[in-house]
C-alpha cells in the first residue's frame, strides 16, 4: 500500500499539479528544510490533475511561490493529540 501524497506549485499564477504515492503521511520531515529541498522531493513526482481528496490523499504540501507561502497536510503528528 502507497501513502500518497498531492502537491501543488504555484508560479506566476500557474498551478503545477504533481503526485507520490510515496510522500503523503511521511511529509514533516521531507519539508522540514524548507522550500528548496521541499521543491526538491517534487522533482520525483509526476504531473497530475488536481490534488487528491481526503480519502486517498495520506498528505499533501502547497508551495506558493507568488505568495512565498507554504502550506501542507498530513502526517500522525497533525492527528496524534484528537480525542
Amino acid at each position: 500500500m502507497g501513502c500518497r501524497g498531492s502537491f501543488v506549485i504555484r508560479e506566476n499564477g500557474i498551478n503545477t499539479y504533481l503526485y507520490d504515492r510515496h510522500f503523503g503521511a511521511g511529509i514533516m520531515p521531507d519539508i522540514f528544510y524548507g522550500v528548496d529541498s521541499t521543491l526538491d522531493m517534487f522533482s520525483r513526482a509526476r504531473e497530475d490533475e488536481t490534488i487528491l481528496d481526503e480519502a486517498w490523499g495520506e498528505g499533501g504540501v502547497i508551495v506558493d511561490l507568488d505568495a512565498k507561502v507554504m502550506i501542507f497536510w498530513g502526517g500522525d503528528v497533525l492527528f496524534d493529540n484528537v480525542p
